[in-house]
């Protein structure tokens, strides 16, 4: 798996191709099957299909991620803090945001099995998404993504913003070295 983890990346530019149903439901099924805090399962994945349907959400993505617009599926992880653990014995730490990370990587890395690729988003308006889902107030977005067939810069037809060609072709994907990311027997 490590192999196929140092592959992944997150593009900009996908193909207009469709998902095939049955790559979704595979997908999805990897998300069913992730772990959580007392198997508690608090996420909802939204999923939006299509070009007039993605279209409406143009007002929901700020400028720097209107590209996600021409991604062939565009969703949301929507969850709530009661829908997972809190831990009242350790400061009422909440566990729904950690689970929903968790269910999104299960969801990322059975799509990079099916020759698909997702980039992650933390760039919305929360409150403009929820109310095009029409999400109840209690819930929230945890993350938005696209996910698709990649297009290259090579293949892509069409213009590009400037700022986008240029993150494009400058983009490095790089890891820190392990002795930044972790201690042994101390902090």
């Amino acid at each position: 798996m490590l192999k196929e983890l140092k592959k992944r990346h997150s593009p900009l530019l996908f193909k207009k191709k469709a998902i095939s149903k049955k790559k979704l439901e595979r997908c999805l099924q990897a998300a069913q099957w992730t772990p959580s805090c007392s198997n508690m399962q608090p996420w909802k994945l939204v999923l939006i299909e299509g070009p007039r349907r993605i279209a409406k959400f143009a007002e929901a993505f700020p400028r720097g991620n209107q590209w996600c617009l021409k991604a062939p599926m565009i969703g949301f992880i929507v969850s709530k803090p009661k829908l997972g653990c809190i831990m009242e014995d350790n400061s009422n730490l909440e566990y729904f945001q950690y689970d929903c990370g968790m269910v999104m990587m299960s969801f990322i890395t059975q799509a990079m099995a099916e020759g698909l690729q997702t980039r992650q988003m933390a760039g919305y308006y929360e409150k403009k998404v929820k109310k095009i889902l029409k999400i109840p107030a209690s819930y929230r977005v945890i993350v938005a993504f696209a996910i698709g067939y990649e297009e290259k810069l090579k293949d892509h037809k069409g213009e590009l913003h400037p700022r986008l060609l240029e993150r494009i072709k400058t983009t490095k994907r790089t890891r820190k070295p392990l002795k930044e990311i972790y201690s042994l027997n101390k902090f």
